[in-house]
């Protein structure tokens, strides 16, 4: 503990035992800036002179004792902490401070004398046992402090008096078994506070080690005590943390079973497993809830998401082929012809007409289901920013451009300030890109980087970056102009007229400053055509010449994924993770890799 907070714990302590802290004489403030500047010899003969009244006393009682034990003068030292402990019989600090003094004059023995007897006057005494702990703390004497704590609850019979001043002292121990323990505890007696133990153990679990510690310790308390439910809650929760979506799952269902089956519990899994594109678990999750039935009040959302969470599956290429496609469309026309067309149902209508747009090509189709929604009595705000800006987004599919970018004007008009309106100023931004309008698209980049969602400042800052990079060496813009120009051709899935375009980049302008963004964006063509073979050969042109540019750690990452989600191959899979790990340890990926590589290598998540 630092000097300061020594300082200002006997300053409170002061305050509380009514000790006049005002008017200090001016001598008491010079003592004290010799003190500050560690000239102790001169602040002494002040303190020595104040000391001795008893009103004023206790205000350089500290300040006296620390400078002489600090010059070495044991004897003072323990003449003026005995004369304190008569006047204060009932506080406990300063028979600790008198032990401490002990031990720096290596008296061990009486030292060890002092801290008995002020741990076996604490019988049910709680503000001696509460005074007692703190002083032990502010010393760094944690075990005498954490038995200070113990004894009066063992004598209080209170499980849980000094919870918190426990979980402290075990932290400052490193003893996460006894923190873990106290945690558990603490929830038996009110699983109220079973949101309080998680954001505990949040600051205390940073590695994998101290997870399998926790988990190791549940499962025990599992099999000696079965009823008590923190022991699976936490399990849950410490999966989840490591991302270990599967294990997190069986606790999920065997937690609802014994809540009657709710449900509840699996869908948050379920969204969870979504927000960190598990598609496969959070498929399992919804089915799980939908097949509790249609009286199951999640029951809805559970059968929306379940499609959602397929579609997402497929926007990754695992699931990528027509007798899907076509079957997820036919899930949300069963859905809606179910449910209704309804507030509760526009997001899943939303999603039909995305699917429609984005996947089969029905333009005209997706226009008209859309602007029905728009149109929807009900329906939340956002939402309907949302359907416009998809609007926008077709438009572009469609060729018209204009349309597109009055849509956005609209959102972010409506929504200033707002994610939805950092959105639509992006994608306004964004297109402007796409025709060739740099000078317009940078000032509207320029001031989405200061925007509020971390996603649209990122991808803002990007883009700016890659038209001010390619610009400021140029002395023409065709070739960025042909790039932006095939990035359009790319979202408009015109797939073979973009790869015309960066080819042809390629080939007039060798070894220019985007060739790994041409690389890069090859290889997502390939991707979207179900080619992974020629996206993995472009990946690794980019490792092969641009490995330290700012590309490098996406396309590393992204052959692993291939590897491991296209052509099968685990070993690959686990080189290019691994190469995340250790040649990019800054990249945004660093996580999700170190976890998959972990998979792959079976060691769980």
């Amino acid at each position: 503990m630092t000097l300061r907070i020594t300082i200002n714990l006997y300053f409170i302590y002061l305050f509380l035992y009514g000790i006049p802290v005002y008017c200090q004489p001016n001598d008491i403030k010079i003592a004290n800036e010799y003190f500050n500047q560690g000239d102790y010899e001169k602040a002494i003969p002040v303190y020595k002179k104040v000391f001795d009244d008893k009103q004023l006393g206790p205000l350089v009682y500290f300040y006296y004792s620390e400078s002489l034990i600090r010059t070495g003068d044991y004897e003072t030292a323990e003449k003026v902490i005995k004369k304190t402990m008569k006047r204060n019989e009932q506080n406990p600090s300063f028979s600790i401070d008198l032990g401490v003094l002990y031990k720096k004059w290596g008296k061990l023995s009486d030292t060890k004398e002092i801290f008995e007897e002020v741990i076996n006057r604490i019988e049910n005494n709680l503000n001696y046992a509460r005074m007692a702990g703190s002083s032990f703390t502010r010393h760094d004497e944690i075990d005498y402090a954490i038995r200070c704590y113990e004894t009066y609850r063992k004598n209080s019979r209170d499980i849980n008096i000094f919870s918190a001043e426990l979980i402290q002292s075990f932290r400052r121990k490193g003893d996460l078994e006894r923190l873990i323990t106290e945690l558990v505890q603490l929830v038996k007696s009110d699983p109220t506070l079973l949101d309080y133990s998680k954001n505990q153990l949040q600051n205390d679990l940073r590695d994998e080690k101290n997870f399998e510690k926790l988990e190791s310790m549940l499962y025990s308390g599992m099999q000696s005590d079965p009823e008590a439910l923190v022991y699976p809650e936490l399990l849950m929760w410490s999966f989840i943390q490591r991302r270990n979506f599967e294990d997190a799952l069986i606790q999920a269902k065997a937690l609802d079973r014994r809540f009657g089956n709710t449900g509840n519990r699996v869908m948050e899994l379920g969204f969870i497993c979504l927000e960190n594109a598990d598609f496969n678990l959070a498929i399992k999750s919804f089915e799980y809830v939908v097949n509790l039935g249609r009286d199951n009040r999640n029951y809805i959302q559970a059968r929306g998401y379940l499609i959602t969470a397929r579609e997402s599956a497929l926007k990754t290429g695992t699931l990528l082929d027509e007798t899907n496609i076509k079957s997820i469309l036919s899930d949300y026309k069963m859905l809606i012809d179910e449910l209704g067309e309804n507030f509760s149902t526009a997001p899943f209508i939303r999603a039909m007409a995305l699917h429609c747009a984005f996947y089969m090509n029905k333009l005209d189709t997706a226009v008209i289901i859309l602007n029905k929604i728009i149109q929807m009595y009900g329906i939340h705000r956002n939402l309907y920013s949302q359907c416009k800006l998809d609007l926008g987004d077709i438009y572009i599919l469609m060729g018209e451009y204009w349309e597109a970018t009055l849509l956005y004007s609209q959102v972010e008009k409506a929504n200033k300030g707002e994610p939805v309106g950092e959105d639509a100023k992006f994608r306004n931004a964004r297109l402007a890109f796409y025709k060739g309008e740099f000078d317009w698209a940078q000032a509207q980049l320029e001031v989405l980087k200061e925007a509020t969602t971390r996603e649209i400042a990122n991808d803002a800052l990007s883009l700016n970056l890659l038209i001010r990079d390619n610009l400021a060496l140029d002395t023409i813009e065709k070739p960025l102009l042909q790039y932006a120009h095939a990035e359009l051709l790319y979202f408009q899935n015109s797939f073979d007229n973009a790869l015309v375009s960066l080819d042809s980049i390629l080939h007039a302008f060798p070894y220019h400053s985007l060739t790994d963004e041409i690389y890069f964006l090859k290889s997502k063509i390939f991707l979207k055509k179900r080619q992974p073979g020629p996206a993995t050969e472009e990946l690794e042109k980019i490792l092969l010449q641009y490995p330290l540019d700012i590309l490098g750690d996406d396309a590393c990452f992204t052959l692993g994924e291939i590897f491991e989600q296209f052509l099968n191959d685990k070993e690959k899979a686990k080189h290019y993770y691994y190469e995340v790990l250790t040649k990019y340890p800054a990249s945004s990926y660093k996580v999700e890799a170190r976890k998959r590589y972990r998979k792959l290598r079976g060691d769980g998540a």
